[in-house]
């Protein structure tokens, strides 16, 4: 699950994970949008299936069944303590990653830029941590698929 305010980044940090894109603007996330993204490990495939959170409303059913969640800020602020509690009081204990967008990289140090595309792993590495119980545990994005094209009139000339 990825929550935050409305206006953070949390669609934009989605896309560029997944998609490799970035917009500048684009509109609202209403209600949740459903992504999915893998990595590789030395324990093998993780596969996180990440509901990105409208940030006005989260809805119970979204919640329910979460194993871990990152929330994501545009600063260090008290809103952190509003997610943190949200997420605690309908998922109990579940690994919490939490982020900043927006921000001077290297003074904050959980911090993330979407538009830069800087540390944007970083929060599932964090959460894979806690999920594997294992601190030393390094994703890997999958490899690119590549497409070979030979001209076999050059080869047979």
């Amino acid at each position: 699950m990825l929550v935050g305010d409305s206006g953070v980044g949390k669609t934009s940090f989605m896309k560029r994970l997944v998609h490799g894109t970035f917009e500048e603007t684009h509109d609202s996330t209403i209600g949740a949008e459903f992504f999915k993204i893998s990595y590789f490990t030395k324990k093998g495939n993780i596969t996180f299936n990440v509901w990105d959170m409208g940030g006005e409303v989260l809805q119970d059913v979204f919640l329910r069944n979460a194993d871990c969640a990152i929330i994501l800020l545009d600063n260090i602020s008290k809103r952190r303590k509003k997610w943190l509690t949200l997420i605690r009081n309908h998922c109990g204990n579940i690994p919490v990653a939490v982020f900043v967008n927006k921000c001077d990289i290297k003074a904050v140090k959980h911090g993330i830029s979407v538009k830069d595309n800087i540390n944007l792993n970083k929060p599932f590495s964090c959460l894979a941590k806690e999920l594997l119980f294992d601190d030393t545990i390094r994703l890997y994005p999958p490899l690119p698929k590549i497409t070979f094209v030979i001209n076999y009139e050059m080869i047979f000339e």
